[in-house]
């Protein structure tokens, strides 16, 4: 079975996404044959995508998560998990305030299949979504927008 890729964009502050229904959303790509999962880390949907893929990770051991880096951190950095991270290569010459939407176009171009909590049709998170879409991903939006 091939190894798809799910990347996960949400907005920073998407606090009524509960995880359980997050969990839920990837479960159902896990069963379709997504085994590699990306995603951010900046904002509360990102802390949350990997505090859920963690915990599934343990009743999916073959499953992987990497928290992709927009930019390199300025000082030493503790996260809160022990995933891999990414830095895509490129991104060094991008200035910091692309770098996030720089590193979410290379999370589309690896995916298959998009899980996103889009509540508005603004911002960073939106933008990335749409993209998606255009590049023809499957696009799961656990939010209220219409993507």
């Amino acid at each position: 079975m091939e190894n798809k890729i799910c990347c996960l964009f949400g907005h920073r502050d998407c606090f009524a996404l509960e995880e359980s229904f997050l969990a839920d959303a990837l479960e159902s790509q896990i069963a379709k044959g997504v085994h590699t999962f990306y995603v951010g880390n900046h904002g509360y949907f990102d802390a949350q995508a990997r505090k859920v893929l963690r915990n599934l990770q343990k009743q999916y051991p073959h499953i992987q998560y990497a928290v992709v880096l927009a930019y390199l951190p300025e000082k030493q950095e503790a996260y809160d998990d022990h995933a891999d991270t990414i830095y895509p290569e490129g991104l060094e010459s991008v200035p910091r305030r692309f770098a996030i939407t720089k590193r979410n176009q290379w999370m589309i171009r690896q995916a298959d299949v998009c899980i996103c909590y889009i509540n508005r049709t603004w911002g960073g998170a939106y933008t990335s979504v749409i993209s998606g879409k255009k590049k023809g991903l499957e696009i799961i939006n656990l939010g209220t927008a219409t993507i």
